[in-house]
């Protein structure tokens, strides 16, 4: 049995699931969830232990990678640890970044780290039919509404998609 391909989430990501309703649904996808350690503190708005509870991971980094997350903070002041944390754990366990995190989003991508945001992840559900169309055109205004800074010509094209 293959092992599930491994999403390795920051913590904007969650805010932004939140605002749609959607905690529930991404632990229904075919693949593992997890984050830094890093990012426990950073979630403040989502109960933490639910999370858990309901799959998502922590992962402590190796200590020979907590320097390394210095080296790199000390040179990108525009990323916060847990983003650094969570592109290390991203790039050494061969996993899918998923981040809404424009500065972090483009520092992965230089480093060749494969990083997708809330879009694609609404893709996967719709995909493996978690989300209807229209429960994810809702799901997406929902979002939209709480000021996500989403490309409103990318949305546009999932609306389109995903008429039912």
């Amino acid at each position: 049995m293959l092992k599930p391909q491994l999403l390795i989430t920051d913590t904007n990501i969650w805010i932004d699931l939140d605002h749609g309703d959607m905690i529930d649904q991404i632990f229904l996808l075919p693949y593992s969830i997890c984050t830094s350690d890093f990012a426990r503190d950073e979630i403040q708005t989502i109960d933490v232990n639910a999370l858990e509870a309901k799959g998502l991971t922590f992962q402590p980094l190796e200590a020979e990678f907590v320097a390394e997350l210095a080296q790199v903070l000390a040179g990108e002041r525009s990323l916060a640890a847990a983003d650094v944390a969570c592109f290390i754990l991203a790039r050494e366990k061969e996993a899918i970044l998923i981040s809404g995190d424009k500065r972090l989003v483009r520092f992965s991508k230089e480093h060749k780290v494969a990083v997708h945001g809330l879009l694609w992840l609404m893709d996967e559900m719709w995909a493996n039919k978690i989300l209807t169309g229209k429960e994810a055109t809702e799901k997406l205004h929902r979002v939209l509404d709480q000021n996500a800074r989403l490309p409103l010509d990318e949305c546009q094209k999932r609306f389109d998609a995903w008429r039912d």
